[in-house]
């Protein structure tokens, strides 16, 4: 997206009355240098029935705290030996996976620790993944586009970082790990991209 940029500003200012010209002109560029846009939604598309399965482990199998509950679960298991005998630990490094900061920060105050690095994470990766869009002097679609994308910069790591704060730690550490694994991708298969003066900062820069 970053190298079809240029073609794709030269489109706008060829095509600026006719916005069917334009969306024809995109698509074809697309199909020439083989770009999907859908392509990004792809790795969030698959994990989301990941993120379901965990949400309801967490809500309902994780807070499962008594012996009767206990003996519903072993009466669906088919195999001997995946029943179990005692309620589980839900207990991780001290973190309670099926508690949600929006509830017990009161008593827990490191649990808003979760949800404020869930953000800052989502920020750090989007802002890899951001390109500077270059802006034609006068044309307000450019401009409208330069602060559609610096607006979505923080008001997305914000809206996770909320969403961390009120749904369960587990499902925070997961979507964590995952955000991780995709700044150690973006790093070295890209680069810091628009993060790189952060990087350079902390003094981290791609081999």
């Amino acid at each position: 997206m970053q190298k079809i940029a240029p073609l794709m500003k030269n489109v706008r200012e060829r095509h600026k009355d006719d916005k069917k010209k334009q969306q024809e002109e995109t698509m074809r560029i697309y199909r020439e240098h083989k770009i999907n846009p859908a392509a990004g939604c792809l790795p969030l598309l698959i994990q989301m029935p990941i993120i379901f399965g965990l949400y309801q482990v967490l809500i309902k199998a994780v807070a499962i705290n008594s012996n009767d509950s206990l003996s519903k679960i072993n009466s669906v298991l088919y195999f001997d030996f995946l029943k179990l005998s005692s309620v589980w630990d839900t207990m991780f490094f001290g973190i309670p996976l099926g508690a949600a900061p929006s509830k017990i920060w009161a008593s827990a105050p490191y649990l808003i620790l979760v949800p404020v690095l869930t953000g800052v994470l989502q920020f750090v990766l989007s802002k890899m993944m951001t390109v500077d869009i270059p802006q034609v002097p006068g044309t307000k679609e450019d401009d409208f586009q330069a602060a559609f994308q610096k607006q979505s910069l923080f008001i997305f790591p914000v809206m996770i970082g909320f969403f961390a704060f009120t749904l369960p730690v587990g499902l925070s550490l997961y979507w964590n790990t995952f955000t991780i694994f995709g700044i150690l991708q973006q790093h070295l298969l890209v680069g810091p991209g628009g993060a790189a003066k952060i990087f350079n900062k902390i003094g981290i820069k791609k081999k």
